[in-house]
């Protein structure tokens, strides 16, 4: 039966061509559309979704005189005081410094954008996977540089990269430990390099409380609630920062954002973490129904229109067979008579 109904669609097809390219081609292009649309939302909604353990990273967030705009850096100082004061709720907490450097290798030199300062455990935290390279271990030896793949067929072609020595800034040398996958485009973090914050943490810049520039990621220990740690911020404020504060004449406060929320959290010009713009989705995804119910729509008039002169058409002949009937009829009747 099914291969009846296949071959009568199919000579409707043929027999009427021009409608049917018309209507059918009205349909595929709006679905097309809207499934476009669809990848695009889906992709939106999937960033930072592929870490293992995304749903107990949180970032810190800093505020100041009660202000509802947020800021996400911070100074190098608040990731080992929140380790220090609240071990039982923070397993980890790794810092990430965006920056930029120049890095050469014999003649080739570039300079690199998308180099993170970052500490060890940070293929620890994150789900980053390692082609060569031990995550636990990659990052302990101050000297150390993880590359992408990308990076390093830039700088050693086919070669084994593992063991060479970058020059960075012309001033420190540092050898490849490990090489990273490339950062997914789902990702709101995207590097080329990183290596060890251990490098810069003596340095008075970074003991500072009020030199704020680098993000500050935590994961809680299982089934500890956020919500209660961001409870007890106000008084890990007054305890490192109220002398800061007085001085500056500023009211700070921390919060926590989600790592899955980071991508469509309400950003500004000093966030260097790549961001979305949730009612933009919801814009796309308004359009993408809109056509498909047009596309719809379209198909069933334009299929109803044509149902409708098929109707007449059969109509039509009808009365005209009969007339034709009549006609010889009276045709054969006038012969006998």
């Amino acid at each position: 039966m099914i291969k009846n109904y296949i071959k009568i669609a199919w000579r409707n097809l043929i027999k009427n061509k021009a409608f049917s390219i018309i209507n059918s081609l009205g349909l595929t292009i709006g679905i097309t559309v809207c499934a476009m649309i669809f990848l695009f939302i889906a992709h939106q909604f999937s960033v930072d979704k592929f870490h293992s353990q995304g749903e107990r990273i949180y970032r810190v967030m800093r505020g100041f005189d009660r202000s509802k705009e947020r800021a996400p850096y911070l100074s190098a100082p608040y990731a080992s005081a929140l380790l220090t004061d609240y071990p039982n709720d923070i397993k980890k907490a790794v810092r990430v410094l965006p920056t930029n450097g120049l890095f050469s290798f014999g003649n080739i030199s570039f300079n690199e954008k998308k180099l993170f300062i970052a500490d060890t455990d940070f293929f620890e935290l994150f789900s980053f996977p390692l082609v060569k390279g031990n995550p636990q271990n990659v990052l302990k030896n101050p000297t150390s540089v993880v590359l992408t793949e990308k990076t390093a067929k830039k700088y050693f072609g086919n070669d084994n990269p593992v063991g060479k020595v970058l020059q960075l800034d012309k001033n420190r040398q540092l050898t490849v430990a490990g090489i990273a996958q490339d950062p997914p485009i789902n990702s709101h973090l995207d590097f080329d390099l990183v290596i060890p914050l251990t490098n810069y943490i003596n340095e008075d810049s970074f003991k500072a409380w009020e030199n704020n520039n680098l993000f500050t990621y935590i994961l809680f220990n299982e089934h500890k609630d956020p919500k209660q740690l961001e409870n007890q911020f106000p008084q890990f404020m007054d305890r490192h920062m109220k002398t800061v504060s007085s001085n500056m004449g500023l009211h700070f406060d921390l919060a926590l954002t989600p790592l899955h929320d980071i991508y469509f959290e309400p950003h500004s010009a000093f966030d260097s973490a790549k961001h979305g713009d949730k009612k933009v989705v919801y814009i796309f995804l308004s359009i993408a129904i809109l056509i498909l119910v047009i596309a719809c729509i379209n198909f069933m008039n334009l299929s109803t229109i044509r149902a409708v002169d098929r109707s007449k058409e059969v109509g039509l002949r009808k009365v005209l067979g009969a007339q034709r009937f009549q006609l010889t009829g009276q045709f054969i009747g006038n012969l006998f008579y």
